[in-house]
């Protein structure tokens, strides 16, 4: 009579082989016979349910097939904590680029847990995303997609743009003040981008034609893209008051004035104007 060795394990029959197989957790070993005559046969149970054939001590590729659950685990988690920071940032831009970096990883994620339809969406998403960022770099330096429209002072608009956007504005601009900065010898320059303000820079006459900035304000969500240079490519703007020089803000950074032609004078930024053509 056949004698199984004392440290193989044997189920009982074929049904008890496939009932211990679909209760088994992850990683599991289970030995399958069909026979009474046939040696049993060793597989481990993965984490996404598929059988593989393993030695007779599984011990080693235990461990492995743990370690490689838990870092396919980990690459999930991370492209869904960077898929949900990237729907709380206000700038479009790097919107786009965190959403597309998290499309990206759910993709590999998903392609090695065999989860396909969650592939096709992602694999979309990504395309969206590379699509709407080569636009956007596009039409950074683009006049044509931004708009700069003269407003006096007193116009209903500004006022009501400056008051929507008054807390962010203190925040960079602490200085200034929409009650004294819209008073006379002011000018102001709405940037737009289709029917959305995304930008207002104000001006005063500082005499000897030295026309002083006392606001160069972006909204959050064009903030990558520096709309505000637009007013300052159009030097007829301030030609036709009779300024000669423009002068920045003290403490201003430099996001694209130098790429303008402005030079640092203490802590402000200078640029003198191009006389007219005759």
């Amino acid at each position: 009579m056949h004698q199984h060795p004392p440290h193989t394990p044997l189920l009982a029959s074929t049904s008890a082989a496939k009932s211990s197989h679909v209760s088994g957790a992850s990683n599991r070993v289970v030995y399958a016979a069909p026979s009474p005559l046939a040696p049993p046969r060793p597989f481990v149970v993965l984490t996404f349910g598929t059988l593989r054939r393993v030695p007779d001590d599984p011990r080693p590729l235990r461990h492995t097939v743990a370690m490689n659950s838990w870092s396919i685990q980990l690459l999930g988690w991370a492209g869904s904590a960077l898929l949900v920071f990237s729907l709380l940032q206000q700038r479009v831009l790097r919107f786009r680029l965190l959403n597309l970096t998290a499309s990206l990883t759910l993709t590999v994620f998903n392609a090695l847990v065999h989860v396909w339809p969650m592939v096709a969406m992602n694999l979309v998403t990504g395309s969206i995303n590379i699509w709407m960022i080569t636009r956007l770099v596009r039409e950074r330096g683009d006049s044509s997609v931004y708009e700069v429209i003269p407003v006096g002072p007193d116009e209903a608009y500004l006022r009501h743009f400056l008051k929507v956007q008054a807390a962010d504005i203190a925040k960079y601009f602490p200085q200034f003040d929409p009650a004294e900065g819209l008073g006379p010898g002011r000018s102001a320059y709405l940037v737009e981008r289709g029917n959305e303000t995304v930008g207002v820079v104000v001006v005063r006459d500082a005499g000897e034609g030295v026309a002083q900035v006392e606001l160069d304000y972006v909204t959050p969500r064009f903030r990558d893209f520096s709309p505000g240079e637009f007013v300052y490519r159009s030097s007829g703007l301030f030609r036709g008051k009779g300024f000669r020089q423009i002068k920045t803000p003290p403490g201003m950074l430099d996001p694209y004035y130098r790429r303008l032609g402005f030079r640092e004078e203490g802590d402000h930024w200078v640029v003198d104007l191009p006389a007219a053509s005759l």
